[in-house]
């Protein structure tokens, strides 16, 4: 993925917006490479643990399937970090919440599916 820097000028004020912009991920569709994948939701991660007063944007065209899936394992990840491994995690409950804020998020049942296999592959990666 691509990190641009953006800087918006209004008047007297400054505000920088950090952008990543992920292009192996097709929209309806599954990204295309599992380790840049970890890698954009370790970023995602270290944003939200910041504690920054800069505010988080995610989006794809719609803003809702693959939007819904990278927050929903943005959150699952940061739920599980620090956790024990008895830790019971809820991705119906993640998805359920999301879709509270926004219809539709995580959209197709392939993109659910994947919510489940890279979080597997990321608890696996905590836990060994």
């Amino acid at each position: 993925f691509y990190c641009t820097l953006l800087i918006v000028i209004q008047k007297k004020t400054s505000r920088k917006i950090m952008q990543y912009h992920y292009l192996g991920w097709p929209d309806h569709g599954l990204p295309s490479d599992i380790n840049l994948m970890m890698k954009l939701i370790e970023v995602g991660r270290e944003a939200v643990e910041s504690k920054k007063e800069e505010k988080i944007m995610v989006h794809c065209s719609a803003g809702v399937g693959r939007t819904g899936t990278l927050i929903a394992l943005i959150n699952l990840t940061g739920e599980a970090k620090g956790a024990s491994k008895d830790k019971k995690l809820s991705i119906f409950r993640t998805v359920r919440q999301l879709r509270e804020q926004r219809m539709h998020m995580v959209e197709r049942e392939e993109q659910y599916l994947f919510v489940y296999k890279i979080l597997k592959i990321w608890l696996e990666k905590a836990f060994h």
